[in-house]
């Protein structure tokens, strides 16, 4: 159920509620009891209020805004362009060979760093000029190898102020 419909059905309900004090529900067997004392001393000054005419009236209303936000729904969806994804352009050969040396720099780099122990603002400086040529998953993947060598304390970090990486 969207948003959309959830909002509808709670303004509705909230409304049902505040006005007949007890709503009973598409099946018509459950009640919901409103503690709030204004509304049972509300129910006990009139006692002329009709809840089985309440609750149909309250009924239709919540499925006729069910039925037009499922229309307005099926009509956005026949709105909407089709779902198929656009032909990928051929990858550049140049492109693709920029992206493998600057990642085999990169991971050459973060390997270069692990096995010395140390971690220094040239090794940050270098990371960082080659994260621009990295993918998000790439370069996460440099810094997750970093951190878990940091954490367990087999990477000292020689970094002067700023970040690490």
């Amino acid at each position: 159920m969207s948003a959309l419909r959830v909002g509808i059905v709670g303004a509705v309900l909230g409304s049902a509620v505040g006005i007949g004090g007890t709503l009973l529900l598409a099946g018509g067997n459950s009640a919901a009891p409103v503690p709030a004392a204004r509304d049972r001393h509300a129910a006990a000054a009139a006692p002329s209020l009709d809840r089985a005419a309440l609750r149909a009236e309250m009924q239709s209303a919540v499925r006729a805004e069910l039925a037009r936000a499922a229309a307005d729904d099926d009509d956005a969806r026949a709105d909407a362009p089709d779902s198929e994804p656009a032909p990928r352009p051929a990858p550049d050969p140049a492109q693709e060979a920029q992206h493998a040396a600057a990642l085999a720099e990169a991971t050459e780099r973060v390997d270069a760093g692990l096995r010395a122990g140390r971690w220094t603002d040239a090794d940050v400086a270098e990371l960082r000029r080659r994260m621009p040529s990295l993918s998000p998953a790439e370069h996460q993947q440099l810094l997750v190898r970093l951190a878990i060598a940091m954490n367990s304390r087999r990477l000292k970090v020689d970094v002067s102020g700023g970040s690490w990486f």
